[in-house]
């Protein structure tokens, strides 16, 4: 996300305008994956429903709104789902390898979806393994791991080289947990006034 706010920064300035409204046309994309996504799944009316939902939906606006990475979270795991339906019902290697570079797309912007792989590859043997050998079956989770490693290997390299440390993508997992999770927080985003940041 850091990325994607430097690369906007140095086309329009320091303008924090510009990357909120880029961030909401990717929240308008998500409302169409969402549509798309229900619309495999489920029916056109559905789609539709859905599809309203999330266009309505309050929280979305509000982090669309921040600077934050959840609008690209939101639109990565969406369009992960939907290629990993459309890898289903049309099973060519390199469908497995574009759902793997979604993958990670979506792992560098947040890395807990990893723990998604092991699903995956478990929903990909169960299903194809009634119709295709288990040599085919075990590329195309294959070709799934190296989607998602042509994309998360340049930050793990990226990390070791600048910083000195071997971390596959992020580290603030634990301080995160530690947060989120200690004694005396509340769960909640606190809005603070003028007058709380001065006594700050």
């Amino acid at each position: 996300y850091a990325y994607f706010l430097a690369i906007v920064y140095k086309i329009f300035g320091h303008n924090y305008i510009i990357p909120r409204l880029i961030q909401h046309l990717i929240g308008s994309f998500s409302c169409i994956l969402v549509y798309l996504l229900a619309k495999r799944l489920f029916d056109r009316k559905v789609a539709a429903v859905a599809a309203l939902i999330a266009a309505t939906y309050g929280m979305f606006f509000y982090f669309e709104n921040e600077l934050l990475l959840d609008s690209f979270l939101v639109f990565f795991d969406l369009l992960l789902l939907l290629s990993l339906l459309r890898a289903r019902d049309n099973p060519k290697l390199w469908s497995w390898l574009l759902c793997g570079i979604i993958l990670g797309f979506s792992a560098i912007t947040r890395p807990n979806i990893l723990i998604f792989i092991p699903f995956v590859w478990l929903w990909i043997l169960l299903f194809f393994l009634k119709v295709k050998r288990l040599k085919e079956v075990l590329v195309f989770c294959v070709m799934f791991l190296i989607g998602a490693t042509l994309v998360i290997s340049p930050v793990t390299l990226r990390n070791y080289l600048v910083g000195k440390d071997i971390v596959l993508i992020a580290s603030q997992g634990g301080i995160n947990f530690y947060i989120g999770k200690r004694i005396g927080n509340i769960a909640i985003f606190k809005i603070w006034r003028k007058r709380n940041l001065k006594e700050a």
